[in-house]
């Protein structure tokens, strides 16, 4: 059995049948692999990483970061931990660092 998983068209713009594949893809991973990557939560329990793996599995294994506590921490999360974990298109960074300047911008002004 061969699973592949395309999560290089996941993120805020995905559209509902790739939420829904990464979501089928994910189930089957879990079934034959297990669950390699637990989701990721900030201090207050809001999603940094890992929301279809909740949508595949709402009891997918979590860790509470006590120390990510703002957006910008988030944001920040968000960027190292989907960076590191798997191949994001430039778009998808760029978005993100976007999102981060916005960020950083409003709270010095």
């Amino acid at each position: 059995m061969r699973i592949v998983i395309d999560l290089l068209q996941t993120g805020h713009g995905e559209s509902y049948v790739s939420r829904k594949r990464v979501i089928t893809d994910l189930k089957a991973s879990c079934e034959r692999i297990g669950r390699l990557h637990p989701t990721l939560l900030d201090r207050h329990g809001n999603v940094i990483d890992g929301r279809h793996r909740l949508a595949a599995d709402e009891n997918w294994p979590k860790i509470r970061l006590e120390n990510v506590e703002t957006e910008e921490d988030r944001l920040i999360a968000r960027l190292i931990s989907n960076t590191c974990r798997r191949h994001v298109p430039a778009e998808g960074k760029t978005e993100m660092l976007e999102r981060l300047g916005r960020n950083l911008s409003w709270r010095r002004s």
